[in-house]
């Protein structure tokens, strides 16, 4: 029983998957310019925002490697 849920499961997301490429290949190209700007927008903040954790994001990095060191 539990096995044929998770083969309905992966067909379902087969399918989700197959439908949403039919949906991105069937965008007009009118409607891919409307939806670009937005993206480029978020993406230009997130740069930004990498750039002021990244001096940190070392040191934090550097604490994590040795931190599993340890555990290992």
């Amino acid at each position: 029983m539990e096995t044929e849920a998770l083969l309905n499961e992966k067909i379902s997301v087969q399918q989700a998957r197959q439908e949403f490429a039919n949906y991105a290949n069937n965008i007009p190209e009118p409607m891919m310019v409307s939806v670009a700007p937005p993206k480029a927008n978020p993406s230009v903040s997130s740069k930004t925002k990498q750039q002021q954790h990244f001096k940190p994001g070392k040191a934090t990095k550097d604490k994590a490697t040795t931190k599993c060191c340890t555990i290992s």
